[in-house]
C-alpha cells in the first residue's frame, strides 16, 4: 500500500515538473478560478471547525493569488494570523485522512509564509513536493463529492502556486 502511495506521489511530482510554461503565465487566471470553485463549496459547509479552516484557507488563498515574491506587510500579517488559527484548528482532527490532507496544507503554507518573509531556502520547493504528492494521492481517494470538489480546487491553486515559484526561481 505505501509502495502503491509513494509511486502515485512520484508520478504526481513528475507531472508537475512537465507542465508547460503556457500553465505558469495563465496561473492568476486559473487560481482565480480554482479559488472561486473553492468559496462556493466552503460557503454549503454548516458552521463548524471544519468551516473555520477552509474559510481560513480561502483567505489566505485570496491573499497570495496576486504575489509570488513579496506581500505587503498588513496583508502578511493578516495571513499569519489566519494560519495561526488554521493551524491550531487542524491539530484538533481526528480523522486520519483529513488528518494527513489538513497537514499537508500546513506544511505548505508555513513554506509560502516563510518565502514571503524573505526565509526561502534552496530546498524549499523539494521540500513542498512530497507534502504537495501526499495531498493530492490522498484527495484522490475521497469519495463524498462537496470534499473532493473543494479539496481538488485546493490542490489545483497548490499545483499553479508551486509552477510560479519554480519559474520565479530558475
Amino acid at each position: 500500500m505505501k509502495l502503491t502511495g509513494l509511486v502515485v506521489a512520484v508520478l504526481c511530482v513528475f507531472a508537475l515538473l512537465i507542465a508547460t510554461p503556457r500553465a505558469v503565465t495563465q496561473s492568476p487566471v486559473q487560481m482565480q478560478a480554482s479559488l472561486d470553485v473553492m468559496k462556493t463549496n466552503v460557503a454549503q459547509i454548516p458552521a463548524s471547525a471544519e468551516k473555520d479552516r477552509w474559510q481560513a484557507n480561502e483567505e489566505m488563498w485570496q491573499i497570495v493569488i496576486g504575489h509570488t515574491q513579496s506581500v505587503p506587510i498588513v496583508h502578511l500579517g493578516l495571513l499569519k494570523s489566519r494560519f495561526q488559527e488554521m493551524q491550531e484548528n487542524v491539530a484538533e482532527i481526528t480523522e486520519p485522512k483529513e488528518r494527513e490532507r489538513w497537514q499537508a496544507n500546513v506544511f505548505m503554507w508555513q513554506e509560502i509564509i516563510n518565502h514571503m518573509e524573505g526565509g526561502t531556502h534552496p530546498l524549499m520547493l523539494v521540500e513542498m513536493k512530497d507534502p504537495f504528492g501526499r495531498m493530492q494521492a490522498n484527495v484522490a481517494r475521497i469519495d463524498e463529492s462537496p470534499e473532493k470538489e473543494r479539496w481538488q480546487a485546493n490542490v489545483d491553486v497548490w499545483k499553479i502556486m508551486i509552477m510560479r515559484l519554480e519559474s520565479s526561481t530558475q
